[in-house]
């Protein structure tokens, strides 16, 4: 039985209860019953202030104690989450920022993250685009740092980030199955929209990964200056996390050299300088292939500046030109000679694919760096014929170097026949545009052509590499521009002679980056009398002709060497 309570002695008309007074509230009893309306909801043991409570039961003590702690702890919850909110906007205020080791996660991107979650295709299907895209069959430019794409999804607690690497990946896996360049699109509109357009939710370097595969998209999309931006501004958030100047772990410096990498890479195909002229960097592998991809991105540097050298002053820089072949050909010889061979890749394991993909990647950009090495004295040859020793090393090294570069284009592409493969076409366009202007220029010498007798072979390989190009279904506007520059090539060849000019508009047009555009119109049938008889001394009909020689001599970009 339980103790009677001790009655005190209270002021008149005062009736509320213990709870009331202590929650300060109204106490209201409604008789026949001596509960109040208070206690009845919740359950509690009303007693008047009459009595004297000794002591609570032990349950009521142990829910009040709980409560009570409940509400300590969020309460520090609450006040950690601004301290760490205020922490977190100072240093994005300031400038010195420190690398970031792992994904920053804000209270707001929850919802982001779930709503991504909710439009990823599940696992099943997932592997079926994995499977049909080949991804983990392509070695991609951001190489080991994005590694291959997990059939299970991230948890729906995960940083939108993740989700958005997801999709690109997705993305770039439909985007080789032809017939699904609508749905991976949707992919990177949403990607894009939630995730890749907000820079803070982009400072880490699963965000850097992020954008590099972005990028990549919009470069087999044939979208080139799209995927230089998007490289240009992963380069810059990842100089504001402070890659390059601190200390950086395997993975963050394997980043910061594909940065550095695609940069220069993009700049030089779209005739740009580059960002960063430090070349105080290094791939953490340290292995054959690390160290010939280490040699094309300083070489790639030094190709912008001797452009932009040539464009801004005018000079061949034909020293400067052989002192960066040498370093090609030294890199070149440090490699052994069966590394440089290569065969068709039908019939490999998966692995084996993936590694002779990659060494076949770089041996082409090894050889399309050498072509657009020399690019720019086959085209000053053309404009201004000259004999000079130097354009004719030129002309011979570029023939060389192209042909290497569509030989392993058709072993790349006769396997990967998906969409636009990581930018090789445009380098194939590039060898096989230089590859016939060294034919056409060739012509000019008559009977002591040295390479008339290589023409069938020549055009065979590049009919070949166009013809695959089609089959493909690649939209390439200079693959039209290539298959007229075939039949001026035949032309010439049946003694056609064509006029180039520095100025567009009035015949075919090519665009070299650095250095403008060439337009080739053709002779007419007097021209080409007048041309063939330059002995003659000038009469008022070659005086047009002669004057439009005059202006091309004075181009401060082709000089006469």
């Amino acid at each position: 039985m339980s103790r009677p309570l001790k009655r005190l002695k209270v002021r008149k008309k005062t009736f509320s209860c213990w709870e009331c007074k202590r929650r300060k509230i109204r106490c209201e009893v409604t008789p026949p019953c001596s509960v109040c309306l208070s206690c009845q909801q919740r359950g509690l043991l009303c007693v008047s202030q009459e009595f004297v409570v000794d002591n609570e039961s032990a349950g009521e003590s142990e829910s009040r104690g709980q409560m009570e702690n409940n509400l300590d702890r969020v309460e520090t919850l609450v006040d950690q989450l601004l301290r760490q909110r205020g922490q977190q906007e100072q240093k994005n205020k300031s400038p010195n920022r420190t690398m970031l080791r792992s994904v920053p996660q804000s209270i707001s991107s929850f919802s982001v993250g779930r709503y991504l979650y909710s439009i990823l295709p599940p696992p099943a299907t997932t592997a079926v685009i994995i499977e049909h895209g080949k991804f983990t069959l392509m070695p991609t430019p951001t190489g080991r740092a994005v590694g291959a794409v997990q059939q299970e999804p991230p948890p729906p607690s995960a940083h939108p980030v993740q989700f958005a690497r997801r999709l690109i990946r997705l993305a770039i896996c439909l985007q080789q199955s032809n017939g699904q360049v609508d749905e991976a699109a949707r992919y990177i509109e949403i990607a894009s929209q939630h995730v890749m357009s907000k820079d803070d939710l982009m400072n880490s370097l699963d965000g850097l990964e992020a954008l590099t595969l972005e990028a990549t998209y919009h470069i087999n999309n044939g979208n080139p200056r799209v995927a230089w931006l998007r490289f240009r501004r992963a380069l810059a958030i990842a100089q504001l996390l402070g890659l390059g100047v601190t200390e950086m772990t395997d993975r963050a410096e394997g980043i910061w050299f594909l940065l550095l990498m695609a940069d220069r890479y993009m700049s030089l195909r779209l005739g740009l300088p580059f960002a960063v002229e430090d070349n105080n960097f290094s791939d953490p592998r340290g292995d054959a292939l690390s160290k010939l991809k280490y040699i094309h991105v300083v070489v790639s540097g030094r190709i912008i500046a001797r452009n932009l050298r040539m464009q801004r002053q005018g000079e061949p820089e034909y020293d400067e030109t052989l002192k960066i072949h040498y370093s090609l050909k030294q890199v070149a010889r440090s490699l052994p000679s069966d590394w440089w061979s290569f065969s068709s890749l039908h019939g490999l394991a998966a692995a084996d694919v993936l590694e002779k993909t990659s060494t076949l990647s770089a041996q082409l950009t090894h050889h399309y760096l050498i072509v657009v090495l020399h690019q720019p004295y086959i085209v000053k040859s053309l404009v201004s014929p000259t004999t000079n020793e130097h354009v004719s090393y030129s002309k011979l090294v570029v023939c060389s170097a192209s042909r290497e570069v569509l030989l392993r284009f058709l072993v790349i592409r006769s396997f990967h026949r998906g969409g636009s493969y990581f930018g090789f076409e445009e380098k194939a366009c590039t060898a096989m545009c230089v590859l016939l202007l060294a034919h056409i220029d060739g012509y000019r010498l008559g009977q002591a052509n040295s390479l008339e007798h290589q023409r069938p072979q020549d055009l065979a390989l590049v009919n070949n590499v166009l013809s695959l190009l089609e089959e493909m279904h690649v939209p390439n506007f200079e693959v039209e521009i290539l298959k007229k520059l075939v039949g001026i090539e035949e032309q010439v060849a049946d003694g056609a002679n064509y006029s180039w000019m520095k100025k567009s508009g009035a015949g075919l047009e090519l665009t070299m980056p650095y250095f403008g555009t060439v337009c080739w119109v053709l002779m007419s049938p007097r021209e080409q009398v007048i041309h063939q008889e330059t002995s003659l001394p000038p009469s008022s009909d070659t005086a047009g002709l002669l004057d439009f020689l005059d202006m091309l001599e004075e181009s401060p970009l082709f000089d006469q060497a």
